[in-house]
């Protein structure tokens, strides 16, 4: 079984954005979103604070 140090409930802008912060600082994190909405950065990058 694969542990997280940091679990982000919420796939939205907000979660998406401290994921990759979370990221960039070495921290392993997983982003829990309910339904079938499907998540990615490229819609994070709308913000203009991503840098991936």
């Amino acid at each position: 079984m694969e542990t997280f140090e940091t679990v982000i409930i919420g796939g939205g802008i907000a979660g998406l954005i401290a994921a990759v912060y979370l990221a960039k600082a070495g921290i392993s994190t997983v982003v829990i979103e309910k339904g079938n909405r499907r998540i990615s950065l490229p819609s994070c990058q709308e913000c203009g604070l991503c840098s991936y």
